[in-house]
């Protein structure tokens, strides 16, 4: 934790028998204190647009970001505490599910989208 620590590119839910329909993350970084150039941003990529893009948002305490588990690409840059302790970063996590047991409100992933931010598809 904060010795470069970070999420590759994906989304939380690509299909198949994962309910998680949204997902909401709430940062829990004390109030005042500038970390921003500490890293552990949230980026979310572009999904539908012909370029590749996206847009940061740092972990300010009390930022929630809510978005589509099965929908949006993104990743979390590295993070670093090197002031130890005082310097980390929290959040919450949590996942929406759907009651939808058949799948049939749970998208999957595009070959498209797969192979334009995983290089799959």
């Amino acid at each position: 934790c904060g010795d470069g620590s970070h999420y590759d590119k994906h989304i939380d839910n690509m299909g198949g028998s994962d309910l998680r329909k949204l997902t909401a993350l709430l940062y829990l970084q004390p109030p005042g204190k500038d970390m921003s150039d500490l890293g552990g941003s949230f980026c979310a990529h572009d999904v539908d647009g012909e370029r590749e893009s996206e847009r940061c948002f740092e972990p300010i305490c009390d930022r929630m970001v809510i978005f589509w588990s099965d929908a949006l690409v993104h990743h979390v840059s590295p993070s670093f505490a090197p002031a130890g302790q005082q310097d980390h970063r929290w959040a919450l996590t949590t996942w929406f599910i759907s009651d939808d047991t058949r799948g049939g409100h749970i998208r999957t992933t595009s070959e498209d989208v797969e192979g334009r931010h995983f290089g799959t598809g």
